[in-house]
């Protein structure tokens, strides 16, 4: 799956998302939240992104605001984005209005518990005035970012993650590369910068092409991971609260492909979950089992393609031996693959007891955002454990392998 992490609406509405492709897709303009509804209405692989330009923050009507927190409010997956502060478009839209703007615009983020993708030029300073007054921060990522090497490691410090487009890559300026060996490569995503399409699509698997061999010359090749212990709902289907019918198991948009690709290069795969509907009474270990064989199918392996599935059935409260955050199993399968070095093992999953469960066991955590909205305290624990956010698995993968 590749990932776009910056797009802009079609140019037409006749445009089919292939399969092997996802965006985050971005407005500029009021006028543009009811276009991109309508669209993520019909777009599975498109992640929305609804917010005001600064281009554009001296256009906004009187109800911008409440229109913006109705439309993440009726958004399924719903972001914040693009915002920000641009010095070349002073002479257009003053300073002062693009910081209210954009202030007034984070702030939504950080109370809808969402991500924020951001557009700076030039006001550095400001930007990072803002960002260190506020406490908790949303998930912060820098579009076609063109700050410092200084800059940019305070910003990795707060949990942001880059992306770059070909505009940037084709040529890189002594500059750019400065700031690239600065980022570790899973912070650092491609984008388009593009209208969604098949033009977009090719602007993003050329600046992903670009930056996997920047960072192939600065490191060498890379140390791909040699296992991933995988949560299941939120992170490889869609959590659908205590999911005991497997007619409505369903993945998320590249979860098949990203699997494909990490047994296709070695990884050994890991499956731990934590199902308290069991305990609770709400369904059968039966139940979970034919699930577990519909989800299976559906990514296309067999089940001895998992190394070994881990399963908690317990409520929050009983005693359990391998209910997350709990390192029991990812320590266990430790020992019985002992070739496996825990600095290149990863936990990923959409909640804090997932993270928290690879920091117990001493290897990696990734986070994904394919889950329930995380909230500031997730945010800042992301933050605080330098733990990096992924739009989804397959982003994950991309970024890793």
């Amino acid at each position: 799956m590749l990932t776009d992490a910056h797009a802009h609406l079609p140019q037409s509405g006749d445009f089919t998302v292939p399969a092997d492709y996802s965006a985050v897709v971005c407005t500029s303009r009021e006028e543009e939240f009811l276009p991109l509804m309508q669209l993520c209405a019909t777009q599975k692989n498109i992640v929305p992104a609804f917010g005001i330009h600064p281009w554009f923050a001296k256009n906004c009507s009187d109800t911008w605001l409440e229109n913006l927190r109705r439309t993440l409010a009726k958004t399924p997956r719903a972001q914040v984005g693009e915002i920000g502060i641009d010095k070349a478009r002073a002479d257009d839209c003053p300073k002062e209005i693009q910081l209210k703007i954009f202030e007034t615009q984070l702030e939504i983020a950080c109370e809808f518990g969402v991500p924020a993708t951001i557009h700076c030029v030039g006001w550095w300073g400001e930007i990072l005035q803002i960002l260190r007054s506020k406490n908790p921060l949303p998930q912060l990522h820098f579009h076609r970012f063109s700050g410092s090497p200084e800059i940019a490691r305070e910003l990795l410090a707060r949990g942001a993650t880059f992306s770059f487009s070909m505009c940037t890559l084709a040529a890189p300026s002594a500059g750019t590369l400065a700031v690239l060996k600065t980022l570790p490569r899973e912070r650092v995503f491609a984008e388009s910068d593009a209208p969604l399409g098949a033009h977009a699509r090719t602007l993003c698997a050329q600046a992903n092409d670009a930056l996997d061999a920047l960072f192939a010359g600065f490191t060498g090749e890379r140390k791909k991971p040699q296992a991933l212990f995988l949560d299941r709902d939120g992170t490889l289907i869609f959590d659908k609260d205590y999911l005991h019918e497997p007619e409505k198991v369903e993945l998320i948009p590249g979860t098949r492909e990203a699997i494909r690709r990490a047994l296709d290069s070695g990884c050994k795969l890991f499956l731990l979950t934590n199902q308290s509907g069991i305990g609770r009474g709400f369904f059968t270990m039966e139940d979970y089992r034919a699930c577990h064989a519909r989800f299976v199918e559906l990514l296309g392996i067999s089940e001895k393609d998992f190394a070994a599935c881990g399963i908690a059935p317990e409520r929050p409260e009983e005693p359990s031996r391998y209910r997350k955050p709990s390192p029991a199993f990812v320590l266990e399968q430790l020992a019985a693959f002992p070739e496996l070095d825990p600095q290149r093992c990863w936990m990923i999953g959409d909640r804090r007891s997932d993270w928290e469960c690879g920091i117990n066991a001493k290897i990696r955590s990734g986070a994904v955002a394919t889950g329930k909205p995380l909230d500031s305290g997730a945010r800042k624990f992301l933050a605080e454990n330098k733990i990096p956010l992924y739009p989804d698995f397959a982003a994950f993968v991309n970024a890793n392998f």
